[in-house]
């Protein structure tokens, strides 16, 4: 999962998203804090890679229950 980052630079705030991609981390810039685009823009990227997370972890419990299944019919 990703995070919001705030970092200060010459006295004003500004947004980053932060996630690892492959083991790698990942900086995302997205504006000056106050900037109502750059809030925005975060929260979609924040969004989507929630979005992306569900996905991949509703396939993995899909194959889990497949598995669990067929281990309770072969052993009871």
């Amino acid at each position: 999962m990703g995070s919001i980052v705030t970092r200060a630079r010459q006295n004003k705030d500004y947004l980053y998203y932060v996630y690892y991609d492959d083991g790698k981390r990942v900086e995302k810039y997205c504006g000056l804090k106050s900037d109502l685009e750059a809030q925005k823009k975060i929260k979609k990227i924040h969004y989507e890679k929630l979005i992306k997370q569900r996905k991949e972890l509703d396939k993995e419990i899909a194959e889990l229950q497949k598995d669990l299944k067929s281990w309770m019919m072969k052993y009871g």
